[in-house]
């Protein structure tokens, strides 16, 4: 009984640690449109990407929300990749801008980049 209690102990801030931060916000964006979804980011380390179905042209915004500077923007690509390594967890704005003629369906996906 001794032993089992630290094992117990060991199991569980382990698995405490090891879990990983993995969030995705799916949204459509309508033909020369621009859509603004709230994206958290976690502290730490952490890798946002953003595309759309069929690869098509978007533009991407990153706003910081407490300051309303601009922290990553990307001009017509197929795909965002942006990095952060805050102190805190954070709420991003993020814009999204579809270039196309047609509406396009896009995936925000936040995970930490240890």
């Amino acid at each position: 009984m001794k032993l089992f209690t630290p094992i117990l102990t060991a199991i569980l801030l382990f698995s405490a640690t090891a879990l990983a931060y993995d969030m995705t916000y799916l949204s459509s964006v309508k033909a020369h449109t621009t859509r603004q979804v709230n994206v958290d980011l976690p502290s730490g380390k952490s890798t946002v990407e953003v595309w759309a179905t069929g690869n098509e042209k978007i533009t991407c915004t990153f706003i910081d929300k407490g300051t309303g500077n601009v922290a990553y923007e990307s001009k017509d690509t197929q795909r965002c990749v942006g990095n952060a390594n805050l102190s805190l967890p954070v709420t991003m704005l993020a814009k999204v801008s579809n270039n196309g003629d047609k509406d396009i369906d896009i995936r925000i996906q936040v995970r930490d980049s240890k």
